[in-house]
C-alpha cells in the first residue's frame, strides 16, 4: 500500500536555505521610523505652504 501523499508532500520539503536573508529588526524598525519621519514632513510641508498667503486679499492689498 502506498503511502499517504499528505504525509510524502511534508516530508519531501526540501531545508531551508542558507543563503536566505535572516530578518533584519534593525532594517525593519529603521524603514519603519523612516515611513514616520517622512509622513510628518510631509504634514509639516502641508502646514508651511498653507500659511504662505496665496491672493492679494491675504496682504490686506485692495
Amino acid at each position: 500500500m502506498p503511502c499517504c501523499p499528505l504525509t510524502h508532500t511534508v516530508h519531501a520539503r526540501p531545508a531551508q536555505r542558507d543563503d536566505a536573508r535572516p530578518f533584519d529588526l534593525r532594517r525593519t524598525l529603521y524603514t519603519f521610523a523612516m515611513g514616520i519621519a517622512a509622513g510628518l514632513g510631509w504634514h509639516r510641508l502641508e502646514q508651511l505652504l498653507s500659511a504662505i498667503p496665496d491672493s492679494n486679499d491675504d496682504f490686506m492689498i485692495f
